[in-house]
């Protein structure tokens, strides 16, 4: 009875060397292969969160209006998306009742040297030119002296399809010199001119 407890101990034992040693080396790279980049364990937990595309929902336009980190608003740094406004109109209303929101997000975003602000109209109907507007609103920060803010092209037209049921439109705020006024001289009253 001993020897078949030691048979089957070593059996048991070289079993479980086996399956360790076989764990072990689907844990290792490859040759020559680098290892795979690790995350911290909240990463790990995280969820992963799907592409801006993707998240888009149907029937909608995306509308992004971005400004330069550069230039005449350097060192601003990114602020609240009241600094802009989105409307829009169609060419046929939608029903009595029916709204149809604009989405803002609150605060700018940094993207490739721009602060960007993010809105959604979702709901819309297919088959109709949708017109975007895009305009500015409470500025962050004062406007320089002899600047203004300005929204180029701020209206753009759209149309979506069953084929191409999402649309994303771009819109850039920029400042624009103010030239000096320059007024006419008064014109003389002809009463008083000498002959």
């Amino acid at each position: 009875m001993k020897k078949i407890n030691h048979k089957l101990f070593a059996v048991l034992s070289g079993l479980l060397l086996l399956v360790c040693c076989v764990r072990s080396a689907q844990a290792q790279p490859a040759p020559g292969a680098a290892p795979p980049p690790q995350q911290p364990d909240e990463e790990r937990r995280r969820p992963r969160q799907p592409r801006e595309a993707a998240t888009q929902p149907l029937n909608s336009v995306r509308v992004e209006i971005r400004q330069s980190a550069s230039g005449t608003s350097a060192g601003a740094g990114p602020t609240s998306c009241e600094a802009f406004t989105v409307d829009f109109t169609m060419n046929i209303p939608p029903p009595s009742g029916v709204l149809i929101p604009v989405v803002r997000e609150p605060n700018m975003r940094e993207s490739g040297g721009y602060y960007v602000c993010d809105f959604l109209i979702p709901g819309l109907p297919p088959n109709q030119e949708i017109t975007v507007n895009a305009g500015l609103g409470e500025p962050n920060s004062p406007t320089p002296s002899g600047w203004q803010r300005q929204i180029q092209d701020g209206r753009r037209a759209v149309t979506l399809t069953e084929s191409e049921p999402r649309a994303s439109l771009s819109f850039e705020m920029v400042y624009v010199q103010v030239g000096d006024l320059v007024r006419p001289p008064p014109a003389r009253n002809r009463l008083f001119q000498q002959p």
